[in-house]
């Protein structure tokens, strides 16, 4: 969770305290996808104890599983399409894609906030980094774009 955290603010940190990132932000979501898939893979082996057939039922406990490996799930076209070669191919539809992003951070802090030993400072400090990095990213060009309008 963190690295996705310290990917979304790449941005931010280059922008206001002049500390770039923007070389390792590849590097950094590549790491947040596979915390993830090792998280997941932990989960399967410490927890089910390879049992698939336990899964339905431990989802009926824990349906944050559900929504923690639709994050996982997401994550994985980003990853495979992270390199430049798939940038060239996908050209703006690149960009459009790595905006699952922003739906992915949600659902990683509504699997955090749905777990019960996930500690409530926790879970409030994640929700109030990522409503401060939405309103930096997407209220300035929700501005911007009334500003362009209202002139018309």
């Amino acid at each position: 969770m963190s690295f996705l955290f310290v990917v979304l603010s790449v941005r931010h940190l280059k922008r206001w305290l002049k500390f770039n990132l923007q070389p390792m932000r590849r590097r950094l979501g590549l790491a947040a996808f596979i915390y993830a898939l090792l998280h997941m893979m932990a989960y399967t082996a410490l927890i089910l104890g390879f049992e698939f057939s336990e899964l339905a039922v431990d989802i009926q406990k824990r349906p944050y599983i559900l929504v923690g490996a639709l994050a996982l799930i997401l994550m994985l076209p980003l990853a495979l399409t992270s390199t430049k070669g798939w940038q060239r191919r996908l050209k703006r539809k690149w960009k459009t894609l790595h905006l699952l992003v922003y739906p992915i951070a949600v659902l990683v802090l509504i699997h955090l906030w749905w777990q019960v030993r996930a500690g409530f400072l926790l879970a409030s400090t994640m929700t109030f980094i990522l409503l401060i990095m939405f309103i930096l990213r997407f209220l300035p060009s929700q501005l911007a774009h009334r500003k362009t309008s209202s002139n018309l």
